[in-house]
């Protein structure tokens, strides 16, 4: 009976929030956020707020391990499972997204879709949308709209049922969609599994996971939906005869978020790895590029969508954090400023907005190279088979976050819902490390920027302990066990033919250690 009571007692946690951050009472606030409580860190909300943070996670980290330990699953312990996964994330669905406004942009771009009829990958920030309750929180209004046209299509559905009056009913619905395609998301990787114990702690470790739910269902972030769309491409993958679909699928989750399109390479390495025949590989191409055609083609625009987006993107990227990417150009731009003593004003200023295009497009050009470069190493290493499938899309998903984007604790929805996908012991570790610093992230950004008298850069360099830091100590920790693998994988090829047993060519030296 202790996962049940310890399901309980995450569900009850979540509920204390709504006493401070009910949708329903603070959907009429423009711009409320965590910031918006008044004292900020010194106030009791967000002091309780960390506890509860702090609390779920490490209920929902023991949960995971003793489910783990459990040799049958009992009813009492599919009940609890089934409990903690659906408990939390039911509360979240009335919980204001105190930790990010996008989903106000979202709802903007929405509208203006559906109920304008507007492209909002050209149009920005009409003038029919002054004093329209839907921009009361929005943001970016003037930047065309940066997520894939898959994105735009799935996340009409919503609003065919609660329509566009209310701010309340449509945010409501998007969470409500979320809330389907994480639990969509959890069936496959559970039916991803080889027996009935992994088919209960794989889904529990994403689904019940605290960070997934508060950002994709109480921030109510659109990772989600591409995260659904990459873990049907794996599926797919896994599957010889459906493997074609993993190509389709694919598609669908660049075309919702652009992120997944860096792990294309893997797919089609997967694909010739495996020597798919001629057939499956010419079905894949064209379904690709059908779902392509008919998803881009309502917002085509005589190829304005793709301006828009390019264009989009590139002004959704120019706000400084915590990445490797971001802390070097905010070195930089410290550097320039320090150079000019008399424009000291502009300290404040974003890097984008101080540095010279030209150094920003140097560093820019820098880090790509790195990122493709240890992609490319990735690639090798998943060719050798001194990584997984699932662990090889996780590693370039991480690369890609710090070296690629400012990086923000909702892109690790996807590298979680990998790790659950294979269930390992270091991928695990980093998941319940990541859960727990990623929720801390936001009453620890509260003081920094609110009760501290830290310049900027370095209240990011503060905050990277939460985001950043766990990223690179497991890259670190993975090249150590990739070296590992690698040299037992020379080892074992150099020994003389006649000392290996039939078993050891055929078995022992094709499987990861985490795969035993």
């Amino acid at each position: 009976m202790v996962i049940p009571v310890m399901a309980v007692l995450a569900t009850i946690g979540w509920m204390l929030l709504l006493r401070w951050f009910d949708l329903r009472e603070k959907i009429e606030f423009r711009y409320f956020a965590f910031e918006k409580v008044p004292g900020q860190f010194h106030s009791t909300a967000i002091r309780r707020t960390l506890a509860i943070f702090i609390g779920t996670s490490l209920l929902y980290t023991i949960a995971a391990v003793l489910l783990a330990r459990v040799r049958t699953m009992t009813g009492p312990i599919k009940l609890g499972a089934l409990l903690f996964m659906a408990g939390p994330a039911i509360v979240n669905v009335l919980l204001y997204p105190v930790g990010a406004l996008d989903v106000f942009n979202y709802m903007v771009d929405l509208k203006l879709a559906y109920h304008f009829d507007a492209n909002p990958y050209v149009v920005t920030n009409p003038a029919f949308l002054n004093g329209d309750p839907f921009t009361g929180s929005a943001f970016l209004l003037n930047v065309p709209l940066f997520y894939g046209p898959a994105w735009l299509l799935i996340s009409g559905l919503p609003g065919i049922v609660t329509g566009y009056e209310s701010v309340a009913n449509l945010l409501i619905g998007l969470k409500v969609l979320n809330l389907l395609l994480l639990a969509a998301t959890a069936v496959l990787i559970s039916r991803a599994q080889p027996n009935e114990r992994r088919r209960w702690i794989a889904p529990f470790l994403f689904l019940a996971n605290p960070l997934v739910i508060f950002e994709g269902i109480g921030n109510a972030h659109n990772d989600v939906m591409m995260t659904f769309f990459l873990i049907a491409a794996i599926s797919a993958m896994r599957s010889s005869p459906k493997g074609w679909l993993a190509a389709p699928m694919l598609a669908i989750s660049v075309l919702v978020k652009l992120f997944t399109g860096v792990l294309a390479p893997l797919f089609l390495v997967e694909a010739l790895r495996t020597r798919w025949p001629i057939r499956r590989i010419a079905l894949a191409a064209v379904a690709a590029v059908a779902v392509t055609i008919a998803v881009v083609v309502p917002f085509w625009d005589g190829g304005d969508l793709w301006s828009g987006m390019r264009e989009g993107t590139r002004l959704g990227q120019r706000m400084d954090h915590v990445s490797p990417l971001s802390l070097a150009q905010q070195q930089a731009k410290m550097d320039f400023i320090e150079a000019r003593p008399f424009r000291g004003y502009l300290r404040p200023y974003a890097s984008s907005d101080v540095l010279p295009q030209a150094q920003q497009d140097e560093l820019h050009r820098t880090f790509t190279i790195a990122f493709l470069v240890l992609a490319a190493l990735v690639l090798a290493a998943r060719l050798k088979r001194w990584i997984s499938r699932e662990r090889a899309c996780a590693v370039t998903l991480i690369l890609f976050a710090l070296l690629m984007t400012n990086l923000y604790p909702w892109y690790l929805i996807p590298i979680i819902a990998l790790f659950a996908l294979e269930r390992e012991a270091l991928g695990s570790a980093f998941v319940f490390v990541a859960t727990l610093l990623g929720l801390v992230y936001y009453p620890a950004y509260i003081w920094a920027h609110f009760n501290t008298d830290l310049p900027l850069f370095q209240v990011h360099l503060y905050l990277a302990i939460f985001l950043t830091a766990p990223m690179v100590a497991f890259l670190l920790i993975e090249t150590v066990r990739i070296a590992f693998v690698a040299n037992r994988r020379r080892a074992a090829s150099a020994k003389p033919v006649w000392r290996r047993s039939p078993q050891s060519d055929q078995t022992k030296s094709d499987v990861l250690p985490s795969e035993l």
